[in-house]
């Protein structure tokens, strides 16, 4: 076991041959990690029975492992925290126990965010995606994945039904509260 090829030192230095005449104009960096911490997901939800329909407009894209991000009212949602959340869901695919024990069929990402994400929407359509309002407050984002995707607005949520969002904004008001609570 401990004599296994460590076949990557090689690669890398291939690479280096190979573009030696742009060794001034490039970086090759081995193993650079992603990130400075442990990567995890807001919020993961597993159907226990794929049969169940979740019959909330929001979770209605829902399958057998459903990926959520939330971001707070402060919080941006930028191209780049969609990309990450995607990756997210890519990554969580691969680590199954074994190969495909997470069909691609079986994903869902679901992203929150209280306000209209307009400098998103613009950057995907630009990339070729298309963004679909489905119902008040609800994106599908077509093109960005092999697994649904969608953006929610929580701004443009029906307030009754979704008062248990509305109330962590700093605009709540008293009848989110009422709502809410009953």
């Amino acid at each position: 076991m401990g004599d296994r090829i460590k076949y990557h030192p090689g690669f890398v230095g291939g690479l280096g041959v190979l573009l030696w005449d742009y060794r001034e104009m490039i970086d090759i960096i081995p193993e650079k990690w992603l990130s400075t911490e442990g990567i995890r997901m807001d919020v993961l939800i597993i159907k226990k029975d794929p049969v169940v329909t979740l019959k909330n407009d929001m979770c209605r894209i829902f399958r057998g492992h459903n990926i959520l991000e939330y971001k707070s009212p402060e919080d941006e949602l930028s191209i780049d925290a969609f990309a990450k959340v995607m990756a997210y869901a890519y990554l969580y695919k691969s680590l199954g126990d074994q190969v495909d024990a997470i069909p691609l069929t079986e994903l869902t990402v679901t992203i929150y965010r209280h306000n209209y994400p307009r400098e998103l929407f613009r950057k995907l359509i630009e990339a070729g995606m298309q963004v679909v309002r489905k119902t008040a407050g609800i994106y599908y984002v077509r093109g960005a994945s092999v697994f649904p995707v969608q953006v929610i607005v929580g701004r443009e949520l029906e307030p009754r039904e979704y008062a248990m969002f509305r109330v962590l904004t700093p605009e709540a008001s008293r009848q989110d509260l009422t709502d809410f609570n009953e």
